[in-house]
């Protein structure tokens, strides 16, 4: 019986390693994707800055919108 247990526990543990080190990896991946996202978008916003702040009103503009009739809708 202590076999088995001991069997499942190495067993349990190989997988565990195993799954550790593909989370790793894909976190890795992850930050480097975040990174090279970020030189992305540090770059537009050096190169095009009024263009960068025209699409960050926008975004406002329309979350602004978005908020207002959320808000409105609750006091009817």
């Amino acid at each position: 019986m202590s076999d088995k247990v001991d069997e499942i526990k190495a067993s349990t543990r190989r997988i565990s390693e195993k799954v550790g080190e593909s989370v790793n990896e894909r976190i890795d991946e992850l930050n480097k994707t975040m990174l090279e996202q970020k030189k992305r978008i540090d770059n537009f916003v050096h190169e095009e800055p009024y263009m960068a702040m025209g699409i960050g009103f926008l975004a406002g503009l329309g979350l602004g919108v978005v908020l207002a009739s959320l808000t409105r809708r609750h006091r009817d």
